[in-house]
């Protein structure tokens, strides 16, 4: 199929994008085998770029399809770094793939037997294969 040159251009604006997003974490390229710490997605520094980049991005993303572009959704959300990363790269192609690493545990109340286990949170960014095999299979 033929794209027109419009939708070749939102196309090469939304990686454009997504491409600026990653660079705030330190990633300059979608195919860059680097961790993102879930602390830098969550960074007040972080997220105030983020933000001021969502006009931009509302420019080539649907609000409708990408519910962390939207002031109200942004402000309610626990996670929003994570989100608005993990909702533009899906639009591009890419996924965010969770990884957590166990770190140990601390002991809590003795009465109680409450231990809370700690974890390491990272996302590496993987390619989505729009080969229907792959995903049968589970190869996302």
């Amino acid at each position: 199929m033929i794209s027109s040159f419009s939708d070749t251009y939102i196309q090469s604006k939304k990686k454009e994008l997504a491409l600026e997003l990653l660079r705030l974490v330190g990633i300059n390229d979608f195919e860059e085998k680097k961790y993102i710490t879930y602390k830098d997605l969550q960074c007040n520094q972080n997220l105030q770029k983020m933000q001021d980049m969502i006009p931009a991005l509302r420019t080539v993303f649907q609000i409708s399809k990408n519910r962390c572009l939207s002031h109200s959704s942004w402000n309610k959300s626990k996670h929003p770094g994570v989100n608005l990363l993990r909702q533009v790269l899906r639009d591009v192609g890419y996924k965010l793939s969770l990884i957590n690493e166990f770190q140990g545990s601390l002991n809590g109340n003795e009465v109680d037997n409450d231990t809370k286990k700690i974890y390491n949170t990272k996302y590496i960014i993987v390619a989505v294969s729009d080969d229907p095999i792959d995903i049968e299979n589970g190869k996302l």
